[in-house]
């Protein structure tokens, strides 16, 4: 895989957010290092840690990439408004 078509792969607009906790089991985890779930992230610590309209999106592109970066727009309730986008370029070693 090159890293243009993981790019397009990341990037498909079919994609959600889905809670981590649907995919593994938290609880163990939580053993070996703190853990927090978005959602708790999101009501409990963001609103002083992360406030709104401070908020900033991250994203990547391949080296050379003529792709803009786009944060994906969602109209899922746990959706998170960004005030800004950064991007930075993932560099390869040949």
């Amino acid at each position: 895989m090159t890293d243009q078509s993981i790019f397009n792969y990341c990037n498909v607009s079919h994609q959600k957010n889905v809670p981590f906790s649907e995919y593994f089991q938290v609880s163990p985890l939580k053993s070996y290092h703190r853990v927090i779930l978005m959602e708790d992230f999101m009501k409990f610590l963001a609103p002083s840690h992360w406030p709104v309209g401070q908020r900033k999106g991250y994203c990547w592109l391949p080296p050379d990439s003529n792709n803009k970066c786009v944060m994906k727009v969602s109209r899922q309730p746990n959706s998170i408004l960004f005030i800004k986008t950064e991007m930075y370029l993932i560099k390869t070693v040949n």
